[in-house]
């Protein structure tokens, strides 16, 4: 499992390359198509809400024996009874810290209203209500407990240099300097800014430019730049197992517990930031109709959290239940029935 929990989400914030300079990146590499399609998005979406994510090496890709045996337990998990029941489930709640390494911090009343919205966000309520979304049965709340045994507001400002930080040479030192027992708490770092290497450009020998990113999750916990809800919901997303939905760039579904996000109720999608109501797969029908939710083609699920669209509001039945396969796999100390 902690293959799929070493996940990393990405944003540029740059917003000024001329289309001209985003071309020139298709010599840069590997990974350059993702990251012209990324930077290109960052010009379109600057003024969206939610912050959305995206990097070229956000993760580990999974092997296909990795895919075949992440779906062998999953399956195994919901035969042995632990399948969820959105309407008599009770939900599962998470504690959760913020660790502000910022020299100033928001006030707790700000933290209170991002834990309610990120609490919407997962049971399909409020902004999040959504006809195709459904209450994922997780909930969030502060922490009430410190770790010696102490109250806590749920907060710790521990003010740090790393509140600037780069995503490649310093993640452990934020994170191993601070974190509370991840078997008792999920950690979420409110930081200033992340800078990233992987959405890097570069010009000749000498010009070097690099990007700042969003959020990111990781077996530690998650960082953020901002107390903004879609991108909490979608690093939690990320932190319980779930992957893009567009993930592998292609309309494989020769089996949809394997192929892309391994999610049967999400459509194939190889579009990473195309407008809501676009279609860019022929391919839902396929794996036994994508084991009976898609008899006839559907548009991609621009709505998802896990999406990189401008209309993102809700969760699959689906995702709900790899979120708690996570829940159950890798944190089965983590929730409990009721909260704190």
């Amino acid at each position: 499992m902690e293959l799929f929990r070493q996940l990393k989400c990405l944003v540029p914030i740059d917003m000024n390359l001329r289309l001209e300079e985003l071309l020139k990146l298709t010599r840069v590499g590997c990974c350059s198509l993702l990251i012209v399609t990324f930077l290109v998005f960052s010009l379109q979406m600057a003024k969206a809400q939610m912050a959305d994510h995206v990097t070229c090496h956000a993760h580990h890709e999974l092997t296909e024996k990795e895919r075949s045996d992440l779906s062998r337990r999953f399956r195994a998990w919901r035969v042995s009874g632990r399948r969820l029941d959105t309407v008599s489930s009770e939900p599962r709640y998470v504690p959760v810290v913020f660790h502000v390494l910022s020299e100033s911090a928001p006030t707790l009343s700000a933290f209170n209203t991002a834990v309610a919205q990120l609490n919407d966000a997962f049971a399909n309520q409020g902004t999040f209500a959504s006809a195709s979304g459904i209450d994922t049965k997780i909930r969030f709340c502060l922490a009430q407990t410190a770790p010696d045994g102490g109250r806590t507001s749920g907060v710790n400002h521990v003010p740090s240099a790393y509140g600037a930080h780069d995503i490649d040479l310093e993640t452990d030192q934020v994170f191993r300097r601070t974190y509370w027992d991840t078997d008792r708490y999920l950690n979420i770092y409110l930081v200033n800014v992340i800078n990233g290497e992987s959405a890097a450009t570069y010009s000749g020998r000498t010009w070097w430019q690099r990007f700042g990113v969003g959020g990111y999750a990781t077996s530690w916990g998650i960082a953020v730049t901002s107390l903004s809800p879609g991108l909490l919901a979608h690093e939690c997303g990320h932190y319980f197992g779930l992957l893009h939905t567009f993930e592998g760039l292609d309309c494989k579904n020769d089996d949809c517990e394997v192929d892309g996000d391994m999610v049967c109720d999400t459509p194939p999608d190889r579009s990473v930031f195309e407008p809501c109501g676009d279609n860019s797969c022929l391919s839902d029908t396929l794996s036994n109709f994508s084991n009976g939710f898609f008899m006839e083609d559907t548009l991609d699920m621009s709505t998802n959290i896990m999406d990189y669209s401008p209309c993102p509001t809700d969760f699959t039945l689906g995702q709900a239940e790899r979120m708690h396969f996570t829940l159950d796999q890798s944190y089965p100390s983590l929730a409990s029935l009721g909260a704190e």
